[in-house]
């Protein structure tokens, strides 16, 4: 069954063949030209090209090329009126001239440039500028085509750059696209520039710190001053402070202070630092104040020891030769255990206070007890005084 069926494909394939290559070029163009009476501009094409491929007559391929002109494919119709028109067949030259003609005005109204080759052609369009106000000089691609409202010709399709100037406002560029078969509109508004002579600075303002001495200033992340700062003049605007301080227990500089603020025209913008709590740094000390002061003030009770032992032997030993010069080493030493339990007791009570107490309230209550409260005197250990 299959053999026999692939037998009847075969032979239908050689009955087409053989018909078809039994056609002469006149019947291809008689069919043609039928085809083309008809409006079927597709058989039309068909039947030209078999027959242009058995005879190539410049006749046949004018033929080809108004079927290809009614279809509306105008750049391969006008393609081969030219191929046509470089074969010189003198009976047909004026009439596929004015085709040609035709076909580039049509061609031309479309957008297309008629003095590139068919198969070159690049779509055109056009386009439509105004401004606000009118009248600024319009430039494409850096040359003058004249004032807005501007409308232009026919220019190839792709990417211009587009310039308007016009006196007291600021020059516009502008990357524009024009797109083939089309009139692309741009509209702008130009900006007033304001010149040098009429233009007037904004007064400054002013800028002032208070509230510590001696730490750095960040104006915008760069470094500008040190506080304490009083009504330094700035440019109106926004701005950046940080303010730094110093570490000293890491020896580096930390934030102390960070704002944005605003500088206005005539106006003083002020910054008061927070105050900056030292007392747990003061306090950290308080441990070495006891310390030393009860260093000092052992070491003075050792010295008023010894001077109590030289004062007895002094009150003693009345008729001793060396009693003058025991009341003087009894002296000297009291005086010295007099100043070192002192030093020693003032230590004390700083550390004692430090570590207790806010650094304001710690300096009155200090100055208090120092001055009058148990000092050496008052507290019945002034031995200098004894001798």
């Amino acid at each position: 069954m299959f053999y026999r069926t692939s037998q009847i494909i075969f032979f239908l394939i050689l009955a087409f063949s053989s018909q078809l290559f039994a056609q002469t070029t006149d019947d291809f163009v008689a069919d043609g030209r039928e085809a083309f009476g008809n409006g079927n501009f597709e058989e039309a094409v068909r039947s030209f090209e078999f027959a242009y491929a058995l005879d190539p007559h410049p006749i046949i391929l004018t033929n080809l090329a108004r079927c290809y002109e009614e279809q509306g494919d105008l750049l391969t119709a006008l393609r081969y009126y030219r191929q046509v028109l470089s074969m010189n067949e003198l009976s047909i030259m004026t009439v596929v001239q004015s085709r040609i003609d035709n076909v580039e005005t049509r061609l031309q109204n479309m957008g297309y440039d008629p003095d590139v080759r068919a198969d070159e052609y690049i779509p055109r369009g056009t386009f439509f500028v105004r401004s606000t106000p009118e009248g600024a000089d319009v430039y494409l691609n850096e040359v003058y085509l004249g004032q807005t409202p501007f409308e232009s010709d026919w220019i190839n399709e792709g990417e211009y750059r587009l310039g308007m100037q016009l006196d007291g406002y600021h020059t516009v560029r502008d990357e524009i696209m024009i797109i083939g078969l089309e009139s692309s509109r741009f509209s702008y508004r130009l900006r007033d520039q304001q010149s040098l002579d009429s233009y007037v600075p904004p007064d400054p303002g002013t800028l002032t710190i208070v509230g510590s001495t001696g730490e750095e200033v960040l104006l915008d992340g760069e470094p500008w001053n040190e506080t304490p700062i009083d009504q330094i003049l700035l440019s109106p605007g926004q701005y950046e402070v940080e303010i730094l301080r110093e570490n000293t227990d890491e020896l580096e500089e930390v934030l102390n202070y960070s704002a944005t603020i605003m500088i206005t025209s005539g106006d003083e913008t002020v910054i008061t630092l927070p105050q900056t709590d030292t007392n747990s740094d003061i306090s950290e000390f308080s441990p070495y104040f006891i310390t030393g002061g009860s260093v000092f003030a052992a070491t003075g009770g050792i010295l008023a020891l010894i001077a109590f032992n030289a004062a007895n032997k002094y009150q003693n030993q009345p008729n001793s030769l060396d009693r003058a010069d025991r009341r003087q080493s009894a002296r000297q030493n009291a005086f010295i255990a007099d100043a070192l339990i002192t030093v020693g007791a003032a230590a004390i009570i700083a550390g004692i206070f430090f570590h207790e107490k806010p650094e304001e309230e710690e300096e009155n209550e200090l100055l208090e007890l120092l001055t009058f409260g148990p000092g050496p005197r008052l507290l019945g250990i002034s031995l200098h005084g004894r001798f």
